[in-house]
């Protein structure tokens, strides 16, 4: 049954620094993945009616098992996926025993004038991992032939990096968003120190 609010849980395990990660940034992060998420949940056979909530919590209390989890860290070796599981610096998503772990990378885009925007980006194209090719049973093989076929050196960047995420990119999410997906929640209910 479909629920009135579908929520997409932002977890920042990063220490305020002004000029890197502040309130603002999270805002912004926030907002354009809300109003990419409003197209995404048209595509829903069951959220099409619900409104979305892109938001920053710190613990895992009422995360139903069809929503998404996204960690923040400043850099990959801080967070929980094992190392060398990730093709690239900027976030990688990985099946921990524990559930699915999505995590964004934030100092390597840290020098980029749009940072708000790619790291929501960011987040949007680890949320489609998340959902979509990263589990045993996926609903796709792999989502970057999907989109872009064996080209591997094809000239149109990978899925996720563009500027904004596409119409079939949202259309494809808002389909299987309803499909459970256990999320790693150990993270979110961990008490860390700040990270630098």
């Amino acid at each position: 049954m479909a629920r009135s609010k579908y929520d997409v849980i932002l977890v920042s395990l990063i220490k305020h620094e002004k000029d890197l990660w502040d309130n603002g940034i999270r805002d912004q992060i926030a907002k354009h993945l809300e109003t990419w998420f409003k197209d995404v949940l048209s595509h829903s056979s069951v959220y099409s009616n619900s409104t979305v909530r892109c938001w920053w919590r710190y613990n895992a209390a009422l995360v139903e098992d069809d929503e998404l989890v996204v960690y923040f860290y400043p850099v990959a070796s801080y967070g929980d996926i094992p190392p060398g599981k990730c093709a690239h610096a900027g976030g990688c998503t990985f099946q921990h025993t524990k559930g699915m772990l999505s995590e964004i990378y934030v100092r390597p885009v840290a020098d980029a004038p749009n940072r708000a925007q790619l790291l929501a980006v960011l987040a949007f194209h680890e949320i489609m991992h998340n959902k979509l090719d990263a589990e045993r049973n996926s609903v796709i093989p792999d989502l970057h032939n999907h989109f872009h076929g064996n080209d591997q050196k094809a000239s149109k960047p990978k899925v996720g990096f563009n500027d904004t995420p596409s119409g079939e990119e949202k259309k494809l999410l808002g389909q299987h968003l309803d499909r459970p997906v256990k999320q790693f929640l150990s993270a979110l209910m961990k008490k860390r120190k700040p990270l630098f």
